[in-house]
């Protein structure tokens, strides 16, 4: 992405299985802030059943305001900078890796098949780590925690929400020369059957710029972007990730120069 669109320091600010809307929010209402917002979610992520005061991505919101913009918490600040320094330049075959653990002769250490670099980047190795019958497992467990999860959206609900909520939004980010843009990212057999389910495609996701103007991309709307297989159904093998970008940098920058969304700011 840094490739493609040099004139922007890109920034990794998603959290791990968490709604991003308060992050988003944060960024349309900060005065400062005029760039692109690429923002990775699904219909039922725009429209989340709890209160967004119980959510992960409120709470880390609240707190780098209230604590870490303000330097209150300094030790955090520079155990959290060293920590992800060290991180991503030392690597233990397993968070379980320990003395006690070592002297156990049944303990037989194995590679982690997901790290986070430095910028926050994560990339997940299912092939070059996992064996056959462990990516099986993993999928397996992926569809029941998606099949424990699922609920089915009421179109009139979610069309008022995200109206109300996100077109004021927008409008204020555009208004500073900012863009944002929606993207739904691959899901693959019965995890996008029932994403599909829950929220069907046509009658969600697609009426979302006609409700909000808000530009989106929608993965099934693009055979190059369907191209890849998901192994746990809903992330990419580290392999794939590089050509996904590129493929998703291009069709970013084809909307930007053909018009398809506003011109940015910057």
């Amino acid at each position: 992405m840094e490739n493609s669109f040099p004139q922007y320091a890109v920034k990794q600010l998603t959290i791990s299985g968490t709604p991003a809307f308060e992050v988003v929010r944060d960024l349309c209402e900060d005065p400062d802030f005029d760039g692109l917002i690429i923002w990775s979610a699904t219909a039922s992520a725009l429209y989340p059943p709890e209160p967004y005061t119980n959510r992960d991505d409120h709470i880390y919101v609240q707190f780098y305001h209230d604590e870490f913009r303000r330097g209150i918490s300094i030790d955090k600040n520079l155990e959290c900078w060293l920590g992800s320094y060290l991180q991503s330049h030392l690597v233990t075959l397993s968070p379980y890796l320990t003395l006690k653990a070592i002297s156990e002769a049944s303990y037989r250490p194995t590679p982690i098949y997901i790290s986070m670099n430095f910028n926050r980047y994560k990339s997940a190795r299912y092939y070059s780590v996992m064996t056959k019958s462990e990516r099986d497992e993993h999928r397996r467990k992926r569809i029941e925690r998606r099949s424990a999860a699922h609920r089915v959206l009421d179109m009139g609900q979610f069309n008022e929400s995200i109206k109300n909520d996100l077109t004021p939004l927008y409008r204020l980010l555009r208004s500073r020369g900012g863009e944002l843009v929606l993207l739904r990212m691959p899901t693959t057999g019965e995890h996008w059957s029932m994403d599909n389910d829950s929220a069907r495609k046509e009658f969600f996701w697609d009426q979302i710029t006609e409700l909000t103007d808000i530009p989106t991309i929608h993965f099934r709307d693009y055979p190059e972007l369907m191209a890849f297989d998901c192994p746990d159904t809903s992330h990419l093998d580290t392999t794939d990730a590089p050509e996904f970008t590129r493929r998703l940098s291009r069709i970013l920058k084809r909307k930007l120069e053909g018009g398809k969304l506003h011109p940015l700011g910057r």
